[in-house]
């Protein structure tokens, strides 16, 4: 079992840039935790920007998987992510991720990247991550792996699907069906893990989940919002939405849905999101 970690490129683990000195430290750290694959991302998939991170992870002897940070856009098209991922590679990647972060992916397009990637390095390990929550990644699985993916980043109940991944289970199935050599599931052991997790999530974590993230949308699919962004999105909309509504009510308004919330700030990102490149 090879154990993987999240890397900001820049920001390492943070939502801010981090120095180069700190970084270098963290990986020799987290290799020394027994970490053993480095998934770097750069939100503006800026190969600069990654570009140090391959370099501190090979160097803690760690695994560089780089990954493509996907989205859906005029720019945003087969050649452009083929040619980032030979880029990379180029950079000293050992794997490439085609992080699929909103699930907005094309399956077709996504399976046309994996092809170009195998073919002109069929060596290079490719692993598919996904969120759930638009219903496009179960067909996204089936075109990649078609296309001679090797890795699929699933979950399992009860942190499957809506804006988790897709389930380990329904993958087996789906690409078991499709004549893929899957090994057989523990039912035993998967019962178990589900069975704590369940626990925890009784116990306290709940608490900090909302239960609209197991909900499927597939509204999701225009504004192509990160599904790891979703929860703590629709926490700081149900706040807004209490605050708007305290105002109308002052004000002799009529109320303001969630819905209607929603449907502005997809309304916003549709506005700003090609006024400032496209980013995924």
């Amino acid at each position: 079992i090879q154990t993987h970690m999240l890397d900001r490129a820049l920001n390492g683990i943070r939502m801010s840039p981090v120095p180069a000195d700190v970084r270098k430290l963290f990986y020799k750290v987290k290799k020394v935790q027994g970490t053993d694959i480095a998934r770097t991302f750069c939100g503006l998939n800026d190969v600069r920007n990654i570009a140090p991170s391959i370099e501190y992870a090979k160097a803690a002897g760690m695994i560089s998987q780089c990954a493509l940070s996907i989205t859906f856009s005029p720019i945003h098209t087969v050649e452009y992510y083929t040619n980032l991922a030979l880029e990379l590679i180029q950079s000293g990647a050992d794997e490439i991720c085609i992080k699929d972060m909103a699930g907005i992916g094309r399956p077709a397009s996504l399976g046309k990247i994996v092809a170009n990637i195998k073919k002109a390095h069929p060596n290079v390990p490719v692993q598919y991550h996904s969120h759930a929550g638009p219903g496009l990644s179960m067909a996204s699985v089936l075109e990649v792996c078609k296309a001679g993916c090797d890795y699929i980043d699933v979950s399992m109940e009860p942190l499957s699907w809506g804006t988790g991944h897709i389930d380990l289970i329904s993958v087996h199935a789906m690409l078991k069906d499709a004549g893929f050599q899957v090994p057989n599931i523990n039912m035993e052991a998967y019962m178990k893990v589900r069975s704590m997790i369940q626990e925890l999530i009784d116990d306290f974590l709940g608490l900090y989940i909302s239960p609209q993230n197991r909900l499927m949308n597939s509204l999701l699919i225009a504004p192509g919002l990160p599904g790891g962004m979703m929860g703590s999105l629709m926490a700081d909309l149900e706040t807004n939405l209490e605050s708007i509504n305290k105002y109308k009510e002052k004000n002799n308004l009529p109320p303001m849905t969630q819905d209607q919330l929603l449907i502005k700030l997809f309304d916003e990102v549709a506005y700003v999101w090609p006024r400032v490149g496209y980013p995924p």
